[in-house]
């Protein structure tokens, strides 16, 4: 039988790619998001899902019951284990709604070093859910062991990607995560000016996506000296970023964590 959902999470390329995944196989599909990013083409309410937000704390969570309550959904299915899941988890309180939460990556893997007060509402939201999925088996491992729940509540599944045309590969180095602290783009950029050093001028390294850190990292590579040789590009459209995987001889991705990441796959199919 064909479902209802309202789906919940970050106004990202990866929500969005969920959501042409699901979309034909639903009889209606209902979207929030939260208010940072562009990437998400439909969705009905963008919110504060902020955990220190006072304006959150008191409308996030009655906006989203009120969505409940028109739409009438079948499942709530929300996108990462964190202040997502949280607001979520209050909405639902006094609905008798199915609740999956599936896990990103750093939402559960990182959990542990976020303040004790985060850890804890996380935890609540997480006990309160009926089914998690996650892209990999530690990941879901992590999420059942936060939410103190049995493995029949877990689903291991990935997204997929679509393959990516060969090409011709040239002498560049490709890294698109994005650019804050978790992703360490600052070592990658440390890194690629010591291998230039090290006679491999002829080399370049092309950075994708932004982030709070962009700025920052510009004037790394100007201070590193190799700002000829490192090309921001910014948020890439599909085809774009698909040319630069198909051009580059080398990915590089230095997270300090996460789940199965879509890029890397991306890149190996490159």
């Amino acid at each position: 039988m064909e479902k209802r959902v309202l789906l919940i999470g970050p106004n990202s390329v990866h929500l969005q790619n969920y959501i042409d995944l699901i979309q034909p196989k639903l009889a209606s599909l209902s979207i929030i998001c939260g208010l940072n990013g562009s990437a998400v083409t439909s969705p009905k309410l963008s919110l504060d899902f902020g955990f220190k937000s006072v304006k959150a704390h008191f409308n996030t969570a009655k906006q989203i019951a009120k969505v409940i309550l028109e739409f009438k959904p079948d499942v709530v299915h929300v996108h990462q284990a964190n202040s997502y899941a949280y607001h979520t988890a209050r909405a639902l309180k006094k609905l008798a709604k199915p609740f999956v939460i599936t896990s990103w990556g750093s939402d559960v893997l990182l959990l542990s070093k976020k303040p004790w007060y985060v850890q804890k509402l996380c935890k609540q939201a997480l006990k309160q859910a009926h089914v998690f999925t996650a892209d990999s088996e530690n990941l879901g491992t992590e999420t059942l062991k936060l939410a103190n729940a049995n493995t029949n509540k877990l689903v291991v599944s990935n997204f997929g990607i679509s393959p990516i045309k060969q090409t011709s590969k040239k002498n560049i180095i490709y890294s698109n995560r994005q650019h804050k602290p978790l992703y360490r783009i600052d070592e990658i950029i440390k890194g690629f000016a010591r291998f230039v050093e090290g006679n491999h001028s002829d080399w370049k390294l092309v950075v994708g996506a932004t982030g709070e850190q962009t700025e920052n990292l510009k004037s790394l590579a100007l201070a590193l000296n190799i700002e000829d040789k490192v090309q921001f590009v910014g948020w890439l459209n599909a085809e774009e970023n698909a040319s630069y995987y198909a051009q580059a001889k080398v990915y590089i991705s230095l997270p300090e964590s996460d789940g199965t990441s879509v890029s890397l796959l991306e890149a190996m199919s490159a």
